[in-house]
């Protein structure tokens, strides 16, 4: 569970350690949420396993699906649910003004990390003959918000990495 140190990631790990999984636990920075999270995990029955992630860098994904299987074996459910939030614009900031810069870290680690996630774990999923990959997205998608174009953006690739995925 991507993004499980906090909120909507904790609850989904805690989830699946009431069915008694096995639940790594991702955090970017927040350690010490990621081992509260640990901490619940396993009083709900489950096994948890606590594994940094960075989902703006190739390595760090690499790093992290390699930590796992060679702890776990395969990854039979993946759900991305990290999310790395721009923030909202500076002052006098317009659409046309926000840093390119800022576009393209949102993309890179709302979008793409999910992406090359994926791509890391699916290929052991299709071997084993079964997998689920959860995307956790916004209604942003449909609704929109002024000056976060680049997180709205990237969640809506995530809808279509998901279709596309689904068929």
């Amino acid at each position: 569970v991507t993004g499980s140190s906090s909120r909507i990631g904790r609850a989904t790990a805690t989830a699946f350690a009431r069915e008694g999984a096995k639940v790594v636990v991702t955090y970017y920075q927040n350690r010490a949420g990621a081992e509260e999270t640990a901490t619940e995990v396993e009083a709900e029955g489950g096994l948890p396993f606590v594994v940094p992630l960075d989902l703006s860098e190739g390595a760090s994904i690499d790093a992290a699906v390699q930590t796992v299987q060679d702890a776990l074996g395969t990854v039979s459910v993946l759900v991305n649910n990290g999310v790395a939030w721009p923030g909202f614009p500076g002052p006098g900031e317009l659409f046309e003004t926000a840093p390119v810069a800022r576009f393209r870290g949102s993309l890179k680690a709302n979008l793409e990390g999910h992406y090359l996630l994926t791509r890391a774990v699916v290929g052991g999923m299709r071997a084993a003959g079964w997998g689920r990959v959860v995307h956790v997205s916004t209604g942003l998608v449909e609704d929109g918000l002024p000056g976060v174009s680049a997180y709205v953006t990237a969640k809506a690739g995530l809808h279509g990495l998901t279709r596309t995925m689904s068929r």
